[in-house]
């Protein structure tokens, strides 16, 4: 066997443990485009709570009964802000110690401590190191979706209220 085939021989079979080169990296920067994806999303419907309240306010009613789904639309548009907010939150990692994250990169005292924790991983280390964080990761996006579906109803909730209360004020 010559020397070039011994070499792909050993690169092909720690290739073979495990997921493909640069899997866990591609994982990692398709679900940090999902959380701001996210992000946009929540700080739109905010927006749009925003708005709405805005022009809510700017009509009042003038019936008892038209008062009443009024004040039941500004409640509903309260909630919905503060639920979409909520899904701006960032979540902290799990992992302090990730060599990955930031909150564990910043664990380090110094950067010459990063870097020597950097060096000593081997590439097992490196796909479990984004195995781990991208799991955490997928566990935000989770929670931040539900909240986006729960303020996305609580918006329709709200305009329909309001509607209500504008033909009944």
């Amino acid at each position: 066997m010559t020397r070039l085939n011994a070499e792909e021989s050993n690169v092909t079979s720690s290739i073979d443990h495990g997921p493909p080169v640069g899997f866990g990296h591609g994982v990692h920067v398709n679900l940090h485009q999902h959380v701001a994806l996210a992000d946009a999303k929540a700080g739109a419907l905010v927006a749009a709570d925003l708005g709405f309240a805005v022009i809510l306010f700017s009509n009042q009613p003038r019936t008892d009964m038209g008062t009443i789904v009024y004040w039941g639309a500004a409640l509903l548009f309260t909630v919905s802000a503060l639920v979409g907010a909520s899904a701006l939150y960032p979540r902290s990692s799990k992992n302090d110690l990730s060599l990955i994250f930031w909150q564990g990169i910043s664990q380090q005292k110094t950067s010459d401590d990063y870097w020597s924790a950097v060096s000593n991983l081997d590439e097992r280390k490196v796909k479990q190191e984004y195995a781990e964080g991208n799991y955490h990761v997928s566990r935000i996006l989770c929670a931040k979706y539900s909240i986006i579906r729960w303020c996305a109803s609580l918006f329709i909730l709200r305009v329909l209220v309001a509607f209500a209360g504008t033909a009944l004020g």
